[in-house]
């Protein structure tokens, strides 16, 4: 059975510079939340460096660290403008987030 899963499993694997989403997780379920209608996914983050064991830093446009190092299973990659299936609903952002479009860090 174990062996049958292993095979449709994809290991996804995300190179520095990438642009990705983050799965939006309920951290404090006390406040409230804008119910069904909220998105699911935050970003586009660029990645900043790959750990072993699938973890990646992220960073923002601004060059900001939102959040410590994260498990790579709560990431999709955010597709440029161009892609007719643009996950995060955000083509202009990811477009000028690109990371050849960055002003370099001092």
């Amino acid at each position: 059975m174990a062996r049958a899963y292993d095979k449709l499993v994809k290991q996804r694997a995300f190179r520095r510079g990438e642009l990705v989403l983050v799965l939006r997780r309920p951290i404090v379920v006390t406040h409230k939340t804008k119910g069904k209608f909220e998105p699911k996914w935050e970003g586009p983050y660029i990645i900043e460096q790959a750990y072993d064991g699938g973890a990646y830093q992220l960073v923002d446009h601004q060059g900001a660290r939102p959040c410590p190092p994260i498990n790579g299973r709560i990431l999709s990659l955010c597709f440029d403008g161009s892609s007719v299936a643009h996950q995060c609903g955000m083509a202009s952002s990811c477009e000028t987030l690109r990371p050849d479009r960055l002003a370099p860090q001092q």
